[in-house]
């Protein structure tokens, strides 16, 4: 009989912590990921040049916006330092922030010509959570596509040179955007 009882309380034990590991909020394990390009002009995040075979730590920052995020989880966090970066940011995770240093140092420069249709700074499509803050896209057709991204937040963009600003298609839950240049 001490057996089964024994036996009840270690399955329930182990049931309390799965359930409880399960339901954790994603933030408790979230990650920083830190990104730089090839100088250190202006750096506040980092104090050396990205590459994508570095851990993305502060110390080791990968080099492009697009390795960081294939890396990242739900409730990570992206800091882009200083530095012109020749990529689309494509989105593809839920709960994922990016932070630049300021719109006007932490610049995105998608390949393409600006007034080809399809050439995004930033895009995201059918996801929930996202933050993007502090960040500049120049010499794109549109700087932030968002369709069916809903919960999220564009904070202090800017936008100078690109065709169009932001385009936000099917998002039925709030979008902020706040302190943005378009």
């Amino acid at each position: 009989m001490n057996k089964s009882i024994f036996h009840s309380a270690a399955l329930l034990t182990v049931l309390l912590c799965v359930t409880f590991l399960v339901l954790l909020p994603a933030h408790v394990f979230a990650t920083d990921f830190f990104v730089n390009d090839n100088s250190t002009v202006g750096d506040v995040f980092t104090a050396s040049v990205g590459n994508d075979s570095n851990s993305g730590t502060s110390g080791n920052p990968f080099r492009t916006i697009s390795h960081a995020l294939s890396v990242a989880n739900a409730g990570d966090t992206i800091f882009i330092d200083a530095g012109l970066f020749s990529e689309a940011v494509v989105i593809d995770k839920d709960f994922v922030s990016f932070i630049g240093v300021d719109s006007r140092t932490t610049l995105i420069d998608p390949p393409g010509s600006q007034g080809t249709v399809g050439v995004n700074g930033i895009s995201a499509q059918t996801r929930v959570g996202l933050s993007i803050k502090n960040v500049g896209v120049i010499d794109a057709n549109v700087a932030i596509r968002f369709d069916d991204v809903d919960f999220s937040r564009i904070t202090g963009i800017r936008n100078t040179t690109c065709d169009d600003g932001f385009l936000l298609f099917n998002c039925i839950q709030p979008v902020e955007v706040t302190g943005t240049l378009v």
